[in-house]
């Protein structure tokens, strides 16, 4: 007996379910083409194609001949339903004859048939491109603007901001600004159910002051040196939000000179992510990345996720013969002023990753996590990582006690419950967990303690889960693991 079923034969519903994964799991400029790809098979493909409005609701320019003359087909074959509209923004320098040169903008001209269709934007995306482009295919920032006067999107709740050039060019890098006084949105805009924005390289400070209130969500990607202006300008705009949840997301960044941001105090936001990612900081007598975060007050988070690599020597101090990583101390460590930046945190959830620059100098660098840096309201602790990881609690070093105060002091209770360790290996994880045990006994903390729990292999659920009165046996079981 044969289990072998000829696709063209699968019930319509089936078969427009696979096309929807295989469209919407493709790269955005590519969703509408292969739609229209899937819709050319068959007679059966066609018709579940085209009887699947979901399946055309991304319009964006197609790189293929089809053009314009696709988006319009999408339009048509959505039915009705909500869209994601998608424009790009060029930009770009071009040599007119010698060593001149001007800077060129533009925009696509797919604005002229998506703009008439604001009403059913369920999200826009905004993309500068740095390419050159075809005349005929393009129109001028002037005539977009005349178009998106007064633009409505009743139903829209997301936006895009991307720049899509990530490490500026200092000889071909053009000014934007022009840009982004026609990105939208602006003042006339209507956007009543706005609630996410998404912005990489482009400051969200750029939103119109009227929309900020309405904002829960708010992404944050800054790839590349000189993004400074993104950082320095953020403090004033998220306090202008009604943000719950925020990703923030840095890349090559080099914190090198110190920032003095006005403090900024978020209690509405409960959810933070943040990642670094080969960064650098030259200056530890200046600390710019601990003086780029110390004004922000996260008196509502309950959760916060650290990722960032580990290598080289991008974010470490060196003590004696060994590096220490100071990435998180600079992110979580509190000053004389305010000694709790993070009273209502629950769960930490920390990753750490291998710098794809500087793997090689991993043996030599511990990941400094002093124990007064768990918030006393701290419930659960995750540390996760693809090596083998060794953590410590302190060290001395020349002028540390004025770059980070109040590490020394340990809280005067703990409120957590579980911790979980996700590492290939765990004797350098092993001292810090002891440490942490008999600070908590000393503390009268360790009774509310419930749970450790390891995890050696990613890739299985071996989860090995060690009760209260079990760690201590487990850490000596483990002092010499290989």
């Amino acid at each position: 007996m044969s289990w072998v079923v000829n696709i063209s034969h699968l019930p319509v519903e089936t078969l427009s379910y696979i096309f929807l994964i295989c469209v919407k799991t493709s790269e955005i400029d590519d969703r509408s083409w292969n739609a229209l790809r899937l819709s050319h098979v068959c007679r059966s493909f066609r018709r579940a194609a085209l009887d699947y409005p979901t399946l055309w609701t991304t319009l964006v320019s197609s790189r293929t001949s089809a053009g314009l003359s696709l988006v319009d087909a999408c339009i048509e074959r959505t039915k009705g339903l909500p869209v994601e509209a998608v424009v790009d923004f060029y930009a770009f320098r071009k040599n007119i004859g010698g060593s001149e040169a001007v800077d060129v903008f533009a925009v696509d001209n797919i604005a002229r048939i998506l703009i008439p269709v604001s009403a059913r934007w369920k999200t826009y995306m905004a993309r500068i491109r740095t390419h050159k482009f075809s005349e005929e295919n393009v129109i001028a920032l002037s005539e977009f603007s005349s178009l998106a006067m007064g633009l409505k999107a009743p139903i829209l709740t997301d936006m895009y901001h991307y720049d899509m050039e990530n490490f500026p060019n200092a000889s071909t890098h053009v000014d934007r600004s022009k840009i982004y006084e026609v990105l939208g949105p602006d003042s006339s805009w209507s956007l009543p159910t706005l609630n996410s924005l998404v912005s990489r390289n482009i400051s969200p400070a750029r939103i119109p002051p009227q929309f900020r209130p309405q904002l829960e969500s708010l992404v944050v990607n800054v790839s590349g040196n000189n993004r400074w202006n993104v950082l320095d300008h953020l403090p004033n705009f998220l306090q202008e939000t009604a943000l719950s949840k925020m990703h923030l997301m840095l890349v090559a960044q080099i914190f090198e000179r110190s920032v003095a941001p006005r403090c900024c105090i978020l209690p509405r936001l409960k959810s933070l992510k943040i990642e670094f990612i080969v960064c650098f900081q030259r200056d530890w007598g200046n600390c710019s990345l601990r003086a780029a975060f110390r004004a922000y007050h996260f008196t509502g988070l309950v959760e916060l996720s650290i990722c960032q690599d580990i290598g080289g020597r991008a974010l470490t101090m060196k003590i004696g013969p060994r590096l220490y990583d100071m990435t998180l101390v600079s992110f979580l460590a509190t000053d004389p002023k305010h000694t709790s930046r993070f009273p209502c945190l629950q769960t930490l959830d920390l990753e750490i990753t291998l710098n794809a620059v500087n793997r090689d100098t991993v043996a030599f660098i511990s990941f400094r996590i002093p124990h007064s840096l768990i918030p006393p309201s701290l419930t659960r602790l995750t540390i996760r990582g693809s090596f083998a990881l060794s953590i410590s609690s302190y060290f001395q070093a020349p002028g540390f006690n004025v770059i980070f105060p109040n590490l020394s002091s340990t809280p005067a209770s703990f409120a957590l419950q579980a911790v979980a360790l996700n590492l290939p290996r765990f004797r350098g994880v092993v001292p810090w967990i002891k440490e942490l045990v008999m600070i908590m006994h000393k503390h009268s903390s360790w009774d509310g303690f419930k749970t450790l729990s390891v995890n050696n292999d990613p890739y299985k659920e071996t989860t090995q889960v060690i009760e209260r009165n079990d760690v201590g046996r487990w850490c000596e079981e483990n002092v010499g693991d290989r």
